[in-house]
């Protein structure tokens, strides 16, 4: 499995690794170090993901896809966005913009961005972070608590840390949403 998990980076070796003149933040390398599984034993606990829970309070057994994005701003010393928690849905901030816009051509979503897919109404969801946008209606992304994409394979069982190309749709229940910026101190 983890000689999958090193074919499946290589396959976006192109675009995950940036030129000179487009350096990924901090956050993103952090992030980009944890590729691959992370579970073990059970759903939810592995070191890493001790790791990551551990950043915001938590024990093992907590969906950490949130947490994972906490640690690693923490892990770089990111200032924006100032919440650190394991809910997705607390990385919509006033600083966040609607995921609408982007398909519509009027944002551009940088490196480093918060994706989030808030689950309808519910306090569920899921978030990671952007690595590239492709186009309006799609970015590359590393997530934590997913799966790897593959045909057949569920992502609400993840496993692990993986990058995915996810879909920005104009209406749908369980979906990118939000994107959030991330900022340094200069």
């Amino acid at each position: 499995m983890r000689l999958f998990s090193w074919l499946l980076l290589l396959s976006f070796l192109p675009v995950l690794l940036p030129s000179a003149k487009a350096q990924f933040p901090a956050h993103v390398d952090t992030a980009l170090t944890y590729f691959g599984p992370k579970e073990q034993v059970r759903e939810n606990y592995g070191l890493d993901i001790k790791k990551f829970l551990g950043s915001v309070g938590l024990g093992q057994g907590y969906p950490y896809c949130a947490a994972f994005n906490s640690y690693c701003l923490d892990a770089a010393g990111a200032v924006e966005p100032t919440v650190r928690s394991a809910s997705s849905r607390d990385f919509i901030t006033e600083q966040s913009i609607d995921a609408k816009k982007v398909l519509r051509g009027q944002k551009n979503v940088p490196r480093g961005w918060i994706h989030v897919m808030p689950k309808g109404e519910t306090p569920y969801g899921h978030t990671g972070i952007v690595i590239k946008q492709f186009n309006n209606a799609k970015v590359l992304a590393i997530d934590a608590n997913t799966g790897t994409g593959l045909e057949g394979e569920s992502e609400r069982e993840g496993q692990g840390v993986w990058v995915r190309i996810r879909q920005i749709y104009s209406s749908c229940y369980f979906c990118i949403k939000y994107f959030t910026p991330v900022k340094y101190e200069n």
